[in-house]
């Protein structure tokens, strides 16, 4: 997940502490909610989509578009 945003009305300031999670499922539907502080999944800037990305033979990719703001790529350590 992300979800920053600075778009917001000069008076209300950025809405800009959040600095991303992953949310894994676990056996009966729950769902496990890891920090980007704990997995290095970490983004903290204006972000605006992110999208999976499967190449064959490799693990997926996560990328992370950031408004006015570089491309971030992230990996993952599962399939």
């Amino acid at each position: 997940m992300v979800g920053n945003s600075y778009a917001t009305e000069v008076k209300t300031g950025r809405y800009d502490a959040f600095t991303g999670a992953t949310m894994l499922g676990k056996k009966g539907g729950d769902l496990h909610l890891i920090r980007g502080s704990q997995n290095g999944f970490f983004c903290d800037k204006n972000s605006r989509k992110i999208e999976k990305i499967c190449i064959v033979g490799s693990r997926p990719l996560y990328l992370v578009a950031n408004n006015a703001d570089s491309l971030q790529v992230f990996g993952t350590t599962y399939p």
